[in-house]
């Protein structure tokens, strides 16, 4: 039986879209929490606390997402999240998790929870823990994800970068912020696709 998998696929070019991308995640606020989960009293970020923090710099940059869903044999969700750029490039992720109760509420709650996981992994939302502070009646302003500007920074070097030795450059920069705990996972998916892109467009060159 399969167990939870995420893949993701992408259309054939990615520059643009990468170039919107970095400055849209600037911009990108983490994730207020705004739900209480009954048993456990913690808080967490809802589906639309995460849209909250994205769609404005997502939309200001010509990026949208657009998500699907489709049954995975008897028991499992498939939920397909597309980031799309006006330029028409892609990058598209499947997330297929198993339903706890195979009913009309089972499937739902899977599927709000698949949506709320894809679109924070696919445009970088981070949820912001601030239980002491809503406890005591104050809420402190969501900060940018830490690795926002430093990917910003890395990607506008691979976009930019004509020769060997800017490639080498960058990549060079990029192990050093890396090192010093500067990347997330993700960011550093999007920066090797980026690498690839760049290293693809001298080749061609």
């Amino acid at each position: 039986m399969e167990t939870d998998r995420m893949t993701v696929d992408h259309s054939s070019s990615r520059g643009a879209l990468a170039k919107a991308l970095a400055p849209a995640q600037g911009k990108i606020e983490g994730a207020r929490k705004t739900a209480q989960n009954p048993h456990l009293k913690n808080r967490y970020a809802t589906l639309a606390d995460v849209w909250d923090a994205c769609r404005g710099p997502l939309s200001a940059h010509g990026l949208a997402v657009v998500q699907t869903f489709e049954p995975h044999g008897d028991k499992m969700i498939c939920v397909v999240s597309r980031l799309i750029h006006e330029s028409g490039e892609w990058m598209q992720s499947r997330l297929i998790l198993p339903v706890t109760k195979a009913d009309a509420q089972g499937f739902g709650s899977a599927i709000t929870y698949a949506r709320r996981y894809a679109l924070s992994a696919l445009v970088g939302v981070t949820a912001d823990d601030d239980d002491g502070n809503a406890a005591s009646g104050t809420v402190a302003k969501a900060q940018p994800a830490a690795d926002n500007s430093d990917e910003a920074r890395l990607a506008e070097m691979l976009a930019k970068a004509k020769t060997t030795d800017d490639l080498a450059k960058a990549e060079a920069e990029a192990a050093r912020v890396a090192k010093a705990g500067g990347l997330t996972d993700d960011a550093r998916v999007r920066l090797r696709a980026l690498r690839a892109e760049a290293a693809k467009r001298m080749d061609a060159a």
